[in-house]
């Protein structure tokens, strides 16, 4: 078996962890061939010659995984999302273990699953449209900000940052929202929209319940909160457990869609992000699911 590794050293996690996984490779019986993403290198010319290799492994955070799976996209190349980012939700979303060595199992079994992949569509601060793809989701307004805020944050406190940045963000932009669902037309007010693919977010909480990566379709999430603090009920009892504070006395701010094609427009415009990474625009945005895109490798049930 040849597979090709492409390795981010930027990433958040130890180098260890990374050299046990090449080890358990070559116990098993695996060709492999690292390369590593540097500053310049475009990702598509490394991933040039995949189709070659008998599966890719991504090791990173979840951008170096969503750009590879996009990168890929409709190759059915079989994707290995070695989490060695932050918050590495891709891999907890496709229940991958943690341990190196156990993900070196995983890859060896071989077990793989076609997953969707979805495009963001915007205007850059020039007005030249642009299109990025993503994985996880995309959002305009709270979670985007929240982001923005907890890039300074990570590097010390890891997934903590973003609680810290949501603590730093409790009086939230509220705005008018006017969304297009598969044609047709909401019209809310909140702090915020995102689009889910995979609905499993920081900290093991739900965004978007129920939200399946292989069902062809998107989770519109509608935060129709006015503040932080009353932003949605189950995400909020969910932390509070974790932490041992208790379930906070809310009401219901939270409205989920589904729909295969979205689009927003905020007013004001509010900030965005994709796949945990702020974008340099504003709403209007467009966002499309991508059926079956990809094949990723996963646990045997």
């Amino acid at each position: 078996m040849r597979v090709l590794i492409l390795h981010n050293e930027k990433s958040g996690q130890g180098e260890a962890g990374f050299k046990t996984f090449l080890a358990a490779l070559e116990r098993g019986g695996v060709e492999y061939q690292v390369r590593s993403l540097e500053e310049g290198v475009k990702l598509e010319d490394l991933l040039a010659d995949a189709p070659e290799f008998g599966a890719v492994v991504a090791a990173g955070g979840d951008g170096t995984v969503s750009g590879t799976a996009h990168a890929l996209r409709d190759s059915d190349v079989p994707i290995l999302a070695y989490p060695k980012g932050t918050a590495n939700l891709i891999a907890l979303n496709l229940k991958l273990p943690s341990e190196p060595a156990e993900l070196a199992e995983v890859l060896l079994a071989g077990r793989s699953r076609a997953v969707d992949l979805a495009v963001l569509r915007y205007c850059d601060p020039s007005g030249q449209p642009r299109e990025s793809g993503f994985t996880i989701a995309a959002g305009t307004g709270f979670d985007a900000k929240l982001i923005a805020d907890s890039e300074n944050l990570k590097s010390r406190f890891g997934v903590g940052g973003y609680v810290l940045s949501a603590l730093s963000n409790a009086k939230a932009q509220v705005a008018r929202f006017r969304l297009e669902l598969d044609g047709e037309t909401l019209e809310r007010e909140g702090i915020g929209v995102m689009v889910v693919n995979l609905g499993q977010m920081q900290l093991g909480l739900e965004m978007a319940p129920g939200a399946d990566a292989a069902d062809g379709r998107l989770e519109v999430v509608i935060l129709k909160a006015r503040t932080a603090a009353g932003l949605v009920p189950e995400l909020l009892r969910q932390l509070a457990e974790k932490v041992g504070l208790g379930s906070p006395e809310v009401g219901e701010r939270l409205e989920v869609c589904s729909a295969r094609h979205v689009r927003i427009e905020s007013e004001p415009a509010l900030a965005v992000q994709y796949d945990g990474e702020s974008l340099e625009a504003r709403p209007p945005l467009e966002a499309q699911i991508l059926p079956g895109a990809a094949r990723s490798i996963v646990p045997t049930e």
